[in-house]
């Protein structure tokens, strides 16, 4: 189990390796409660989560050949791949549901940062860097990574 975030209400968001399963948790007070997977998805891993109990992450859908982020509303989740990317990681998610994340177009090539919002993704590259991650964003809009 490796417990990766926790919002203002002492929900926590996490993964599990078992076996050959990789799942999300939900852990409460620091306990996990309840396991849980998107449907019919190879792999979920949660990464982050909000005041609003929404949870980002990353996982492989059914139907993809490659990792694509996600994020879960009141049990519903959706899918969502960088335009060209090999794999997509959603890392982190604020209140107005602004997304830290990243993106690399092979397998262990450069990576880039990314805050996805409203379907757009918009591309962070530190100065002088030549990859780059995000792995979280507050309530303003502040990415750190």
């Amino acid at each position: 189990c490796y417990a990766e975030a926790i919002n203002n209400r002492k929900v926590g968001v996490g993964w599990y390796l078992n076996n050959s399963t990789l799942g999300s948790f939900y852990a409460v007070n620091g306990k996990p409660v309840k396991r849980f997977s998107a449907p019919n998805a190879l792999a979920t891993a949660a990464f982050g989560i909000n005041n609003a109990n929404v949870v980002v992450g990353n996982g492989i859908p059914n139907n993809a050949a490659t990792q694509q982020g996600f994020m879960e509303r009141g049990g519903a989740f959706t899918f969502y791949a960088y335009p060209g990317s090999y794999n997509t990681f959603f890392n982190g998610v604020n209140d107005p549901l602004q997304v830290a994340g990243d993106e690399s177009k092979v397998a262990r090539g450069h990576v880039t940062a990314f805050v996805f919002q409203n379907g757009t993704f918009t591309d962070l590259l530190a100065p002088n860097a030549s990859s780059s991650i995000a792995w979280g964003v507050n309530n303003t809009g502040v990415v750190v990574g």
